[in-house]
């Protein structure tokens, strides 16, 4: 038999991700350790301390400056992923992984990509990354058909299931589980405090615990505060890997109320533990393997009443959930376990690992045609000037044995006819599109003056879709003009504040932000009249 191969995952120094606990599991996978590599603008052990990576075996770090361009973060992970030894790699969502596999290829470093999400950030990694990799695999079958590639197949996280489940708890009030990031959009933590509401209304005795962090923290508080001073809901902030499974063993159910969602890692832990889940459609794999009534609830997305009349009747029947959480442990110990799924990661990697370089991949065609795979990905990350994706070309060219080639204002030739360019391609996202496709369908009902709500993170991820689209001519933030708001000009319009909005004329609002659409909506109806407004990723579904 031969050699393992030295196998490298990386991560995000997130404190609270599913994916990061995925690579903690990894890397103590007796089938096929991985050693996690923690990647990011100056991380530093620090950084890692407050992850569940902590402690992790085989764990290294990668950092870059903050004001490293997108190539030279590529480059540092090319260099780790050297020093490391790496025979696979396991990018998870880092683009830069992806990037550096491809530098390293004629090395022998084979790319893995292990696709965890659904959401349209991740259908852009798929899209512009995927063509980089040796072999890949979905978390679950809704991923893979976001995928949308042939071949892969669905591999879910091996997890240890213990051979028995935990005894179930005794009487007392119906105790509910929340763990996991606190976002409003993917997550949809703000429809806890729906349910809560829809069990205190009919009656029903429970204590609702809520670990984890995130942007709708704060919200969440707020919306639940009535239920916080009575007791009955508390939000304990981020938990670490160590606690869970007590966490898991004190309650009766785990609740997840997803919009979208690839395999949530927090269902497997509670099934593996024998503990009822509680889930929305939107749960991604969970929701292939949970049967409704017998592993536990399965509701629509956002159907937080039904689920409240789901789990308040099993509050009065605690045999009935008792039942479930062994239904639940069974479920996980036949389909989730380590000795069932640790063999198939192993046979992904060596898919991956025995992938052939073949002669064919050094003619100048193939390497300009791979290169500009490799630009259409580090587009993903950012801007970046024209000198350091020139470097970065030169390397790779000197590192696949091209000694032969003409510097232009076009780009490196290699051959006649056959030019590596030294820009990004300018190609639009996900998330562009669904602007452009709001904005073309306002236009055609005669709409001309358009503005997008909001100047956050999220305007500056569809820049291309502002610039290329005449009739947006404002943004409206309600910080514009503040001293610590957004800069006075976006893209060439300018960021106004909602009675600017008027005053420019403008006619129709499309909301620009993820996070907080539902926030930006409400606020929009107070402000905007009989102007339509129109939401993104509520069409989006």
């Amino acid at each position: 038999m031969s050699a393992r191969p030295t196998v490298v995952g990386l991560h995000r120094a997130h404190r609270v991700s599913g994916v990061t606990v995925t690579g903690a599991r990894l890397a103590r996978l007796a089938a096929c350790p991985v050693r996690p590599m923690m990647v990011g603008a100056g991380v530093t052990v620090e950084s890692v301390d407050a992850t569940p990576l902590s402690g992790a075996p085989g764990l290294s770090l990668c950092a870059w400056p903050g004001v490293a361009d997108p190539a030279a973060q590529a480059v540092s992970v090319r260099d780790a992923l050297l020093h490391a030894e790496a025979q696979v790699v396991v990018p998870n969502d880092l683009v830069q992984g992806f990037i550096a596999c491809a530098l390293l290829r004629r090395r022998g470093v084979r790319c893995a990509a292990w696709c965890h999400g659904d959401d349209l950030m991740a259908r852009d990694l798929y899209e512009r990354c995927l063509p980089l990799a040796d072999a890949w695999r979905a978390v679950s079958g809704s991923v893979a058909r976001a995928v949308g590639r042939s071949g892969g197949g669905t591999l879910p996280c091996p997890i240890d299931v213990p051979d028995a489940p935990a005894p179930a708890n005794g009487p007392g009030p119906l105790r509910l589980l929340y763990a996991g990031w606190l976002d409003g959009m993917n997550k949809r933590v703000l429809d806890l405090a729906a349910l809560a509401d829809g069990l205190h209304g009919r009656g029903i005795a429970f204590e609702l615990t809520i670990v984890g962090d995130g942007p709708s923290r704060g919200g969440l508080e707020r919306a639940l505060r009535g239920h916080v001073a009575a007791g009955r809901a508390r939000l304990l902030g981020p938990a670490p890997l160590g606690r869970m499974g007590g966490l898991h063993r004190a309650h009766d159910a785990l609740v997840l109320v997803s919009r979208s969602e690839g395999w949530p890692l927090v269902v497997m832990e509670a099934m593996a533990a024998g503990r009822a889940v509680a889930i929305t459609g939107g749960c991604g794999g969970a929701t292939d393997l949970v049967r409704d009534g017998v592993e536990g609830v399965v509701v629509p997305v956002g159907a937080m009443d039904e689920m409240a009349g789901r789990l308040g009747a099993l509050a009065g029947d605690r045999a009935a959930l008792a039942r479930m959480g062994v239904a639940a442990h069974a479920a996980a110990l036949r389909s989730l376990d380590a000795r069932v799924l640790g063999p198939r990661f192993a046979a992904f990697v060596e898919e991956a690992a025995g992938a052939p370089e073949t002669p064919e991949a050094r003619e100048p065609g193939a390497i300009a045609s791979r290169w500009r795979v490799m630009l259409g990905a580090l587009e993903l990350l950012g801007e970046c000037p024209a000198r350091s994706l020139g470097a970065l070309a030169r390397w790779w060219l000197g590192d696949l044995g091209v000694r032969s080639w003409r510097e232009s204002e076009r780009g490196i030739e290699v051959e006649r006819g056959v030019t590596l360019p030294v820009h990004l391609p300018d190609l639009p996202t996900a998330a562009d599109r669904l602007v452009l496709e709001a904005v073309a369908r306002l236009v055609r009902g005669g709409v001309e003056r358009i503005a997008l709500y909001g100047a956050g993170r999220h305007t500056r991820r569809v820049r291309r879709a502002v610039e290329r689209t005449p009739a947006i001519v404002a943004i409206v933030d309600d910080r514009a003009g503040e001293a610590d708001g957004p800069p006075g000009m976006l893209f060439g319009r300018p960021v106004v504040t909602p009675d600017g909005a008027s005053r420019l004329g403008v006619e129709a609002v499309v909301i620009s932000s993820d996070e907080h659409e539902p926030l930006l909506l409400r606020r929009a109806g107070e402000w905007a009249g009989d102007r339509p407004v129109v939401p993104l990723y509520a069409r989006a579904g």
